[in-house]
């Protein structure tokens, strides 16, 4: 009895389990319709390049610089938005912008911008990349950099 036991209890656990699954995936909590699947995830350098050549006229793209105003201002990537991670209510400031867009965020090295990926996942924005190499490989690399 035992051993048809331990075939049976296995077998109806694997029914339950997939009884309760669905082909759009796992349902949001708030609204009861399927959650969207989100994108976090850190890129190349080269990768960062062909994304920002793919959305250069995709008005839902933005790149993201988590660096100082002074690093902003003396050189950055063309159509870069500024938002220093060092002010108080950086968190909030985050949380404010749209989340249905797609972001390319760096700094001058990785470091804020990893903390900041990690930070965006966890406020639910859908579409976030973050190049390892920064804005100092940026530069490195030779690609199109502009300075106020």
């Amino acid at each position: 009895m035992w051993l048809r036991a331990r075939g049976v209890l296995p077998a109806a656990m694997s029914l339950l389990l997939l009884a309760g699954c669905t082909p759009q995936g796992p349902a949001s909590p708030a609204s009861g319709k399927p959650a969207q699947s989100q994108v976090a995830k850190r890129i190349s350098l080269d990768e960062a390049y062909k994304l920002i050549q793919q959305h250069k006229d995709d008005a839902k793209f933005v790149i993201l610089d988590v660096r100082t105003p002074k690093e902003y201002a003396d050189g950055h990537i063309p159509q870069a938005i500024n938002l220093d991670y060092y002010v108080p209510d950086y968190k909030a400031r985050l949380d404010k912008l749209a989340k249905d867009r797609i972001y390319l965020i760096h700094c001058a090295i990785g470091g804020r911008s990893l903390k900041t990926l990690k930070l965006m996942k966890r406020l639910n924005f859908q579409e976030v990349y973050e190049f390892k190499a920064g804005f100092r490989g940026w530069k490195s690399a030779g690609y199109l950099t502009e300075k106020f």
